[in-house]
């Protein structure tokens, strides 16, 4: 058990620097955007899920919104005016759609109601350097 500061965050941003480390080898990659990308934990816990977001939310906004970083000014519209901001440390996945956070990130994302209820929202934005081609 650790504390984990929790404040009234707006919604979660998750920054993928590309190339990133492809979680279980020895080689970078790059992100590919998806409908329903899944957040894992240093210990391949679940943290985000599709069965996690709410479907009205789902099919009026998505699970996620991309960014490029180019469009950081962009994120407030998904994510409010006080986002909690977390890094991805490696992709998963067959297609690397998926990400892996540090345990300490995933404890902020899951630490009270409020911070849960932004993922039943959908109140999550994923901002890469990736190109959606």
């Amino acid at each position: 058990m650790s504390y984990v500061a929790s404040g009234q965050y707006s919604g979660i941003v998750i920054y993928v620097d590309n190339p990133i480390e492809v979680h279980g080898s020895h080689v970078n990659g790059t992100l590919k955007p998806a409908l329903f990308p899944r957040v894992y934990d240093d210990q391949m816990n679940l943290i985000i899920d599709m069965r996690m977001v709410q479907p009205e939310s789902i099919n009026r906004d998505g699970m996620v919104n991309y960014y490029h970083t180019s469009q950081i000014d962009k994120i407030h519209s998904r994510v409010g005016e006080v986002p909690l901001y977390v890094h991805a440390k490696a992709l998963f996945g067959v297609h690397s759609t998926d990400m892996v956070v540090t345990d300490r990130a995933a404890r902020k994302m899951k630490a009270d109601s409020h911070t849960l209820s932004l993922i039943t929202r959908g109140r999550i934005a994923i901002v890469s350097s990736f190109s959606l081609r």
